[in-house]
C-alpha cells in the first residue's frame, strides 16, 4: 500500500482512528514518498509544537518501525499527478478537491498499482483503491 500523509499524521498525533490505521500498516508492503514525508513532518512540527528536526526524527522513527519503503519521484509521477489534478484537483468540479501532495500520493499509488492508505473523504471521491 502507499501511505498518504493524512494517515501518518493521524497515527503520530494519536487521533481516534490511530489503532485502525496502525493495524493496516502491518498488513502488506508499505510505500511512501519524500513529498509525503515533507507534509507529515511539517504537520507534526506544527501540531506538536516541535522543531522541524524533532518532527523529522519522529516521522523517521515511525517509517523505520513499520519498514516503509521510500519511493523515488520521477517524471512519470509528475505526469500522473498532473492527470490526477486535472480530474480531481482543487480547481475542478470534483468533490475530491485534491491538493498537490494528494495528487502525488494518488499518482504514486497508481504507478505502484497498490491501494492508498489515507484519512478523510478526499480520496474516496476518486477511483483509487482504498487500503
Amino acid at each position: 500500500m502507499f501511505i498518504d500523509s493524512s494517515a501518518l499524521v493521524a497515527i503520530l498525533l494519536e487521533e481516534e482512528d490511530m489503532p485502525d490505521l496502525r493495524a493496516k500498516l502491518k498488513r502488506s508492503r508499505r510505500y511512501t514518498s519524500a513529498i509525503v514525508i515533507y507534509e507529515t513532518v511539517l504537520a507534526v512540527a506544527r501540531n506538536r509544537n516541535k522543531s522541524v528536526a524533532e518532527a523529522e526524527a519522529i516521522v523517521a522513527a515511525l517509517l523505520k518501525a513499520f519498514r516503509v519503503q521510500i519511493l523515488p519521484i520521477d517524471f512519470r509521477h509528475a505526469s500522473a499527478a498532473l492527470a490526477a489534478f486535472s480530474r480531481f484537483g482543487k480547481c475542478t468540479k470534483s468533490k475530491a478537491s485534491l491538493n498537490m501532495g494528494d495528487c502525488f500520493s494518488y499518482a504514486s499509488a497508481q504507478i505502484q498499482n497498490v491501494p492508498l492508505l489515507f484519512k478523510g473523504n478526499d480520496f474516496s471521491e476518486t477511483n483509487i483503491p482504498k487500503a
